[in-house]
């Protein structure tokens, strides 16, 4: 079996255990920017950006499970990376501090995430080859509460491991 079916799987089922968490809950909880602890899961949403070395754009999806210690958000997400000859698939297990709102509307946070990326380099000649790599990657951003009830992100990571030297990411939480 190849890396690359192993890590997709192994996402997909990461991914998969936070639905059912859900459905027990009967119906959408609140999405909260209080320093209230409250974990489960509050929303999903998209996130697309950039990232360099290797230079990719990206595009992926991102849950936000809530808070399992006041202002202590867990935010998991999965993105696809496309470009320099190289496909990625990178999932992160976020942690953020959200700090006190600069408005009503905006919270800024910052914190970390453990980003595991799998690799596949397309290389001349037809000798493709693939790696797997495990970065600690820091960082920050900001969300803003949108009238529809949404929120948007826009967040910075520098990576201290191998994935990419940097990414800039916007999204949506629904």
């Amino acid at each position: 079996m190849n890396k690359r079916l192993i890590s997709t799987v192994a996402i997909a089922a990461l991914v998969a255990s936070f639905a059912p968490a859900r459905a027990e809950e009967g119906g959408a909880a609140p999405k909260t920017s209080t320093g209230t602890s409250d974990f489960g899961f509050r929303g999903w949403g998209p996130r697309v950006g950039v990232a360099s070395d290797p230079d990719q754009f990206l595009a992926g999806v991102h849950f936000d499970l809530g808070e399992f210690a006041p202002r202590i958000a867990f935010r998991p997400d999965v993105v696809v990376g496309f470009g320099d000859d190289v496909t990625a698939l990178v999932g992160s297990a976020a942690v953020w501090y959200r700090f006190e709102g600069v408005s009503s509307a905006v919270t800024p946070y910052a914190g970390g995430a453990l980003a595991v990326g799998f690799f596949d380099v397309d290389s001349p000649g037809n000798n493709d080859e693939s790696d797997v790599e495990v970065g600690l990657q820091v960082g920050g951003g900001g969300e803003w509460d949108l009238k529809s009830g949404s929120r948007f992100l826009a967040e910075l990571r520098l990576d201290l491991g191998d994935v990419w030297e940097v990414a800039a990411l916007a999204g949506w939480t629904f």
